[in-house]
Parts: structure tokens; C-alpha cells; sequence
């Protein structure tokens, strides 16, 4: 074979090498549907794509913390309302129990039925969410109440999420403020055991003033809950943002690493066109070598 035709060959099988290469490339392309899955690829464009992979991770991560608080802080709206049906029931027991003409045993019974109420509000104070009891503050893994309705807790603080890059809004509900008098207002599991010692003691009087006591309970939770349902919906706002916001996010590091599916299949087509030609090429020049050879 002469030196002329080595170099021709040498040529056209780098040329062979380099095509079938690009097929390999544009296939895996097309197969995976990423242009970019190693820093090898594109050095730039796959250090973006980590950086902006982290960030993802970290508003999803936000966001499902944001919907776990508005989970929780929904549940306890729901638990508020139940409390403040319970208080109207109570409010009508000791309507009626004002009135002279009831008998110490009609007011024994509703004794009783206001004392199975008041265990009813400890247990919706005591009520658990996905992260812990709902009006204990931080403290979530303690029971704040006992069955008495004493506050057994020390720590009644505000449970912060962070909605935003270093923003937080406060996710849940003060369980001292709602049901005792921290908050300048009334004890209603004092007024409550206070309602059934004097129907008990068959004090009509007693009764009477309770009726303004559980008005004001009434209000301190329907307070309560009010604030809740404005915290939700702030809480749904933000989460609403931050998945517009991880939408965006996605899509834009989708078009940074995942190729163009038209133009890499006309790019494979291309390069396997390419592929069969060097393949003839180098077929015929082999030919014309051993061809030569022979003379």
C-alpha cells in the first residue's frame, strides 16, 4: 500500500471515528432527552444546572413545609369551631338553668353534662396536627392541658415558617391566649368548673352569672379561630407562590439541560448519514489499497 494511501485511510477513519462518535452522542441525546448529564458535556451550563438543581430542592422543600403548616393550622380552625359550638351548647345549659323555676336535681344533671363538656374542650385543646400537639407552641411534643384544663406547658411560642428566602410568617395558634386569661381575658376551663360547682350546689344564681362568662369565652375562641382562617390563607398565598415559583424553576433548568428533541433527531439524522459516508469511503478506499497491492 502506498504512503498515499495509508494517509487516506488514517484520514478517513479518524473521520469514521469522529462521526460515529456524534452518533453516539446525538443518540444518547435523543434516548435520555438531556443534552447536558455531566460536567463534560457543558462545564458551565452543568455547574447552573446543580446550582439551580440545590435551589429547587430548596423551594420544594419550603413549600412543603408552608402546606404542612396550613395543614395543621387548618385542623386546628376546624378544632376552634368545634370549641365554639361546645360553648354555645354550654351558654344554653346555663340559660336554662338560670331560670327559677328548675329543681336541684334538673340542675344536678346539667352539672354532669357541662363536666363531660369541659373534658371535651381539653381534649380539642390537646389536639395533635403533623407535627404535634396545635396549641402548645414549639413545645409540640407535650400535652398542654390536663384533664383538670390546667396549662401544663411552659412554652406557648410562635411556630415560625419561612415562606420565602428569609421570611417566616407565624403558623399557628396560642393556646394560652385561646382558652385561659394570658391574654386578658377569661379562664374558660375555670368558668366552666366554676358553671358546674354551682349547678351542682343547685345555685340559680351562679348559673346566671355564667351566662356572660361563656359570651365571653364564646368570643375569645370565635377570636381565636378568626385569626386562624387569616394565617391559612395567608399560608395558602405563599404556597400558591412558591409553586408558580418551582414551576418557573423547573422549566428553566429543563431548558438548560434537556435538548431540543427536533433539532438533535435532525442532527442524529445528519450525523449517521455522515457515519454511513465515512463508512464507504473508507470501505473503498480499502478496496483500491488491496487493489493496488496486487499489482
Amino acid at each position: 500500500m502506498r504512503i498515499t494511501e495509508n494517509m487516506r485511510l488514517a484520514q478517513n477513519r479518524l473521520a469514521l471515528a469522529r462521526n460515529s462518535e456524534r452518533t453516539y452522542e446525538l443518540s444518547d441525546i435523543a434516548s435520555s432527552g438531556r443534552k447536558v448529564q455531566a460536567p463534560s458535556d457543558d462545564p458551565g451550563a452543568y455547574s447552573s444546572i446543580v446550582r439551580r438543581g440545590d435551589k429547587i430542592a430548596r423551594m420544594q422543600s419550603r413549600r412543603d413545609n408552608v402546606d404542612r403548616a396550613h395543614d395543621d393550622l387548618q385542623l386546628a380552625e376546624a378544632a376552634l369551631a368545634s370549641a365554639s359550638d361546645l360553648m354555645v351548647r354550654v351558654r344554653e345549659i346555663a340559660v336554662q338553668m338560670a331560670d327559677g323555676a328548675m329543681s336541684a336535681s334538673e340542675r344536678d344533671v346539667a352539672a354532669k353534662e357541662v363536666a363531660q363538656l369541659r373534658q371535651q374542650l381539653v381534649a380539642i385543646a390537646n389536639t395533635k396536627g403533623g407535627k404535634g400537639y396545635l396549641f402548645h407552641g414549639t413545645d409540640t411534643a407535650t400535652e398542654p392541658y390536663d384533664q383538670a384544663g390546667n396549662y401544663q406547658g411552659a412554652n406557648d411560642g410562635e411556630v415560625q415558617v419561612e415562606y420565602a428566602d428569609n421570611k417566616t410568617m407565624v403558623a399557628n395558634i396560642s393556646g394560652r391566649v385561646t382558652f385561659t386569661a394570658a391574654g386578658g381575658g377569661t379562664n374558660i376551663f375555670s368558668d366552666l368548673l366554676q358553671l358546674e360547682a354551682d349547678l351542682a350546689a343547685d345555685n340559680q344564681a351562679g348559673a346566671f352569672q355564667a351566662i356572660s362568662q361563656m359570651d365571653q369565652g364564646h368570643q375569645q375562641l370565635t377570636e381565636a379561630r378568626a385569626e386562624a382562617g387569616t394565617r391559612m390563607r395567608r399560608l395558602s398565598s405563599a404556597s400558591d407562590i412558591n409553586a408558580n415559583l418551582l414551576a418557573l424553576s423547573t422549566e428553566q433548568q429543563a431548558k438548560e439541560q434537556e435538548g431540543d428533541l427536533t433539532e438533535t433527531f435532525s442532527q442524529l439524522a445528519n450525523a449517521q448519514n455522515a457515519y454511513q459516508r465515512s463508512l464507504a469511503v473508507t470501505r473503498q478506499v480499502l478496496a483500491m489499497a488491496s487493489a493496488l497491492e496486487r499489482f
